[in-house]
């Protein structure tokens, strides 16, 4: 069977693997627009992010889907990917998403997905539909 195609280049993956950090723009239903600094990590293609599904980014994406990322190096000429897409916000088989957003915080500790739930935890699932890159 072949690989599955991957919507990333080489450069385009390894610059999203080697940074941790991005700014995830949303859409709500009347149009305004929502922009906030993340903590990310891959699955795949797909960006993941926690945040709790009350934050306005999780309200926007549950009413539309329409969001954009970038993801921009810290040193000249800074590089930056910018990915277009589709969110969705995801309730269970976010335990361990969670834990590896937490390690790139210097955080550890057990959680599970009630234990997230508990505290009002999802997870945003970014799935590019094109990728537009600067400078890389």
């Amino acid at each position: 069977m072949p690989e599955p195609r991957s919507a990333y280049t080489g450069p385009v993956r390894e610059h999203l693997a080697t940074h941790q950090a991005g700014v995830i723009a949303t859409v709500g239903p009347g149009g305004t627009l929502h922009q906030s600094v993340v903590r990310y990590v891959l699955d795949g293609d797909d960006v993941l992010i926690s945040t709790e599904a009350t934050r306005v980014k999780a309200r926007h994406i549950e009413a539309g889907g329409r969001v954009s990322f970038c993801v921009m190096a810290t040193e000249p000429p800074f590089a930056a990917v910018t990915l277009h897409g589709t969110g969705s916000v995801q309730r269970t088989g976010i335990a361990e998403p969670t834990r590896r957003i937490m390690a790139l915080m210097g955080r550890d500790g057990e959680v599970s997905d009630e234990s997230l739930a508990s505290r009002g935890r999802v997870i945003l699932r970014i799935s590019p539909g094109k990728v537009l890159t600067a400078w890389l």
